[in-house]
């Protein structure tokens, strides 16, 4: 292998053409990538949906529910079936494994529906069947709001609509608080019984009138003409000329019983933006479409728009962007950005500190040349740049730098002993090829399992090892093949420009007697003991026991995700009863008015019943009359957002007539609340008695807030039950007894038309007018039987039911659940386990616990990491004894791995931080790749020393040599995450102004300086505060690591050397003396390539006399 760099020193000009090649491709491809938040996830989910207009939540789940689930129970790969049966609907949400193949599951769905339809009723919609995709929720939402009427608000919503949808990265436009159009056809009752006129009447004389019938062509010698036979209602006087019925020279029409006009349907919710009656615009963006483009096209195309409405239109309506997902992006991007710039800044200073400006500087260009042959590959393999790809960035720039440090540092020795820049670097690639091959793979080791985390963590963890793998690929690449190149070039520069101005060649250092360094008087007196070594090791682990031991007793508890600066919330407002929606409004208005003046909220949307954005995240409570959506002003112009939120919840706590539930936007792949109880038992009974009573025990236990149950909740639904037999008498039938009902309630739809204004069918509806669309109306209202007309009285009652809204369904079982959040200063793993006791010490009697949501994610993600942790350890074991051969030493350079995780606790300790499963876990397995690169290093070089010196001089000259590049690269790793480590970056748009500042204010006055740092220096920045976490657990676990492996591993060598020799003592002893003694002196002679040792170090051996009184 190592005459690939032979053959590229051997051509150096065409390496630095390919390597400016590959940097254009790259700059190309960081610039070409798209921008978003947190990664894509493919959620392995179908949705399969059945309607049944008027069916009951229980006949739903009799005649919908149950026959889709006979199905699917047999379907290969099904993880999860939840069932939900709801008045009118049924919906089975089927869960497969990240593995799944979409297509051919997706067909096998639609042919199990197929079958199940058989068993369906004959009336029934057509089924529907959806994926689930996170990536398909708004990046942005417009609001049109201000003093217009309603109908032009909906007209420039439906225009703007259309405009939006035609540009290319835009999938779809939402709308929010808008009302559909309808023609409403009103009837005066008396009217339809005088002219003899039922429901049934309008709806198949309207439905024959509202026709195009095809009437084909006629030709002849003339020609060939098309007839056509228009009948389609375009304005609501061709409704009013249909003809309804003919009395003698008397024709009846529409007019004549009806007042027609074209309107909205009935409101089913308000929408407002900041205090103003809105419509939202919900943008969203197809999947790998670029957000930050995305958004300028859309805002592009709006202000275009808007420039052509007429002046007093645009005084009268304002456009304000809200929920803007590329400015988040924009400000993940730009503080990453500055932290990895601050990261390498640190790197290089602390590179040009130890190594000197020019092999500093080929350092230095490793760390951008890495980075673009890794943008090369994302872009080669279709990924994204989001949160994860830039932390991946982060994490590396201090490793990728430890290649190049060692062949940089090794081929500096070589320049200063007075070699050629071609031998030194070319020396140097040679000499430390295999060391940094197998350490690059070994922290590859680490990252290679994580690529299989599954479930809804690893989609969104999984861009971090990928990317880390690109970086490092690239790094070993960079420091084996193109830095040994440019450093030959650079070299021949230099030694070109000293030859001109006269400069003398460094002559190399004469070896001269001297003392061992500092860290080899203090090394000394612990190898060279035939006891230090022993009490050395034993010391280390009576350490690493007693922090175990410690952190067991006192740790901050574990956590699924990490707590984020929150800056998009949701306030809940829930009340019961049957309130209308006035009353509903109503309670909302009063809540949004305390929220709207707390200081740091830019925005508040606020909707009262059915209407809402669209959002990520769990549903809301079940008694929710509307929510008030907020978002928070960027981070660094407001108060911080847990402060914020609490001023929110404060503000609104006290709201009379209402319970307000503030639902924090949980980022990352969190799902819901925290706590979530599913209760399992085919009873409805037992099934709501047992919610009560762990809604009880939840609200018992303290530290949980924002309780609530999926329990059915109070309430009434009249019910409209015919007697089959007495209408059976009368002639009368289901159909036509269920369109005079729809009479009083939203109206019975007779048709369609499609107005030459409109893009859309509107729904043609009769109904009785308002004062009318009464229960007491039903009494009433006749229905035409073979012996007349027939009060539907004679066979129809109205009576109430309690209200059962909807039946919950998980693997054919019915379930309620019961969620709660948990109180600050609480932790919900801690929660829950005081939750399992109870349930285990008192059972809950007829249902089967189960805790659900994080917990699930949790459990998995927590079996993987070990797993991982474990698969990792195992291939570097592997690549360590295909190194070493050497059973003890490969487990030696692993023994850093615990005393890594030993630094990681300390680190909890000291910061008081809670473990977390993902952040703090990905640390740790990010570690064991990390910290070995120290004992491959120690151990290779103690190696090459040991074949010409006696071992425990070897020990020590290594620990002496390899101090400084280990050392360095650790500092170096540890600078790379130190901006990640503390929340700061720089703000790289900020330096110009700050500058500028300076400059204006005198750059010898405080106030310019303070105006520079406040400019450029950033701290808390909430994507600088996911990292906090796994960094520390980095930066923690590597310290502790170093340090202890600086003396564990000499100590663990020695040991070795001092067990041998204490064995072949006791075999002396007993006779074997000679033999012993002849085979050792056979071995040392045979390690001795000449009469004479050479010492190529300024210290001088340690006379043998030493190894003899150590001996003895």
């Amino acid at each position: 292998m190592t005459g690939v760099i032979d053959w590229t020193m051997a051509r150096a000009r065409m390496m630095v053409v390919v390597l400016l090649l590959a940097i254009a491709g790259g700059v190309v491809a960081y610039l070409a990538l798209p921008k978003e938040g947190s990664p894509d996830i493919d959620i392995p989910v179908l949705a399969v949906g059945v309607t049944l207009p008027g069916v009951s939540a229980l006949d739903a789940e009799r005649l919908l529910a149950r026959p889709l689930e006979s199905k699917f129970q047999g379907l290969e790969g099904v993880r999860k079936m939840t069932t939900v049966a709801a008045e009118g609907r049924a919906s089975v949400q089927l869960e497969f494994g990240f593995d799944w193949d979409k297509a051919a599951t997706k067909a096998e769905v639609r042919a199990l529906v197929d079958e199940a339809r058989a068993e369906m009723p004959a009336d029934i919609n057509e089924p529907t069947i959806n994926e689930i995709n996170l990536s398909e929720f708004p990046i942005l939402v417009v609001a049109l709001s201000g003093d217009a009427p309603e109908r032009t608000l909906q007209r420039l919503a439906r225009d703007l609509q259309r405009d939006l949808e035609a540009l290319p990265p835009v999938l779809e436009v939402g709308l929010a608080g808008q009302r559909d159009e309808m023609v409403e056809v009103l009837i005066d009752p008396l009217r339809l019984e005088a002219f003899n006129v039922t429901a049934e009447d309008l709806l198949r004389v309207v439905s024959a009138n509202n026709r195009v019938v095809p009437a084909g062509a006629v030709e002849g010698a003339a020609g060939r003409f098309s007839v056509r036979l228009p009948g389609n209602f375009e304005t609501a006087d061709d409704i009013y000329a249909t003809p309804i019925r003919v009395s003698g020279d008397r024709v009846v029409t529409l007019r004549d019983i009806a007042e027609i006009r074209r309107t909205f349907e009935d409101a089913t919710g308000v929408a407002r933006f900041n205090g103003a009656p809105a419509i939202a615009l919900q943008v969203k963006q197809r999947t790998g479409e670029n957000i930050v483009d995305t958004v300028a096209q859309v805002k592009a195309r709006l202000e275009a728009a808007r420039a052509l409405w007429p002046e007093a239109l645009r005084e009268a309506v304002s456009v304000t962007y809200a929920m803007d997902e590329s400015r988040s992006v924009t400000d993940m991007v730009a503080q990453l950005e500055g932290a990895v710039a601050l990261a390498v800044a640190l790197v290089m200073l602390v590179v040009v500190a130890t190594l000197g400006p020019r092999p500093a500087a080929l350092v230095g260009l490793s760390i951008p040349t890495s980075f673009l042959f890794a943008f090369l590959a994302l872009a080669v393999f279709g990924l994204t740049l989001n949160n994860m790809v830039m932390f991946g960035l982060i994490l590396a720039v201090g490793m990728l730098v430890d290649g190049a440090i060692v062949v940089s540092e090794y081929a500096d020795r070589r320049l200063s002993e007075g070699a050629t820049p071609e031998e030194a670097y070319a020396g140097a690639a040679k000499r430390m090829f295999w060391p940094i091959a197998s350490s690059t793979a070994t922290t590859l080791c680490a990252f290679l399992p994580m690529l299989f985390w599954p479930g809804i963590p690893g989609q969104f963890m999984g861009n971090l090892p990928r990317t880390l793998i690109f970086v490092l690929s690239a790094s070993l690449v960079v420091a084996l093949v193109f830095l040994p190149v440019l450093g030959v070039v650079t070299g021949r520069a230099a030694a070109g420009l000293g030859r001109l101005f006269g400069r003398r060649r460094r002559p190399p250092p004469v070896a001269a007697p001297g003392r061992r360094t500092l860290f080899g008087r203090i090394l000394s007196p612990i190898v060279t003991n035939p006891v230090g070594p022993f009490a050395a090791l034993a010391a280390a682990g009576v350490f690493v026991v007693g922090v175990v031991t410690f952190y067991a007793e006192h740790n901050n508890g574990v956590e699924f995700f990490v707590d984020t600066e929150p800056e998009r919330a949701i306030v809940h407002v829930r009340a019961r009863g049957n309130l209308s929606l006035t009353e509903k409004d109503r309670l909302v208005a009063a809540v949004e008015r305390r929220v709207m003046d707390v200081e740091g909220v830019e925005s508040v949307f606020a909707f009262a019943g059915a209407s809402g954005l669209q959002t990520i995240g769990a549903p809301g409570p079940k008694d929710a009359v509307g929510q008030i959506q907020i978002e928070l002003a960027p981070w660094n112009r407001r108060p911080p957002g847990p402060e914020v939120m609490a001023e929110v919840e404060r503000r609104v706590a006290d709201t009379p007539g209402v319970i307000t539930e503030l639902a924090l936007r949980r980022d990352g792949p969190q799902q819901g609340k925290p706590i979530q109880l599913r209760l399992e038992a085919n009873d409805l009974d037992v099934l709501s008695a047992a919610a009560a009573e762990a809604r009880a025990r939840f609200e018992a236990l303290g530290g949980l807030v924002n309780v609530d149950d999926t329990r059915p909740l109070p309430g009434i639904d009249w019910e409209v039950t015919v007697d089959r037999e007495a209408a059976g008498r009368f002639g009368a039938d289901i159909t036509g007894t269920g369109l005079l009902v729809q009479l009083v309630t939203r109206g019975a739809l007779i048709d369609t038309i499609r107005p030459a204004d409109s893009d859309d069918e509107i729904d043609v509806r009769v109904r009785f007018p308002e004062s009318d669309r009464v229960l007491s109306t039903l009494e009433t209202l006749r229905i035409r039987t073979a012996t007349g007309l027939v009060p539907i009285g004679n066979f129809v009652t109205v009576a109430p039911r309690p209200a059962l809204a909807e039946i919950q369904r998980f693997d054919g079982v019915r379930f309620m659940t019961v969620n709660a959040d948990v109180a600050p200063g609480f932790n919900a793993n801690e929660r829950i386990a005081a939750l399992a006791a109870g349930l285990a010490d008192n059972p809950i009697d007829g249902v089967r616990p189960v805790f659900q949501g994080d917990q699930e994610e949790q459990a998995e993600s927590q079996r993987f990491l070990m797993v991982a942790f474990s698969a990792a350890l195992g291939l570097m074991f592997v690549i360590l004894l295909a190194q070493f051969n050497s059973l003890y030493n490969s487990a030696l350079v692993l023994s850093a791995v615990v005393l890594s995780v030993t630094g990681v606790l300390i680190g909890m300790l000291v910061t008081g931080q809670p473990l977390s499963i993902i952040m703090t876990g990905t640390g740790i397995v990010a570690l064991a790749g990390i910290v070995v690169n120290n004992n491959i290093v120690l151990i290779d070089t103690f190696r090459e020393f040991s074949a010409t010196q006696p071992p425990l001089e070897a020990i020590l000259r290594t620990a002496e040599q390899r101090i400084r590049p280990v050392l360095l690269t650790t500092i170096t790793t540890i600078a790379g995450l130190a901006p990640m480590t503390l929340a700061a970056s720089i703000e790289l748009r900020g330096i110009g102004p700050g500058f500028a500042a300076l400059f204006a204010a005198g750059p010898f006055g405080a106030e310019g300086w303070r105006a520079l740092s406040d400019s450029v220096l950033t701290w808390g920045a909430p994507a600088a505060l996911w990292w906090v976490q796994l960094s520390t657990a980095v930066v923690s676990g590597l310290a502790l690591s170093t340090v202890l492996t600086l003396v564990v591993t000499p100590a663990a060598l020695a040991a070795r050397v001092w067990f041998w020799r204490g064995v072949a003592a006791l075999l002396a002893a007993g006779g074997f003396g000679a033999a012993l003694a002849d085979r050792r002196l056979m071995r040392e002679a045979a390690r001795t390539p000449a009469p004479e040792l050479i010492w190529h170090d300024p210290t001088p051996p340690v006379p043998p006399l030493a190894y003899a009184e150590a001996a003895e």
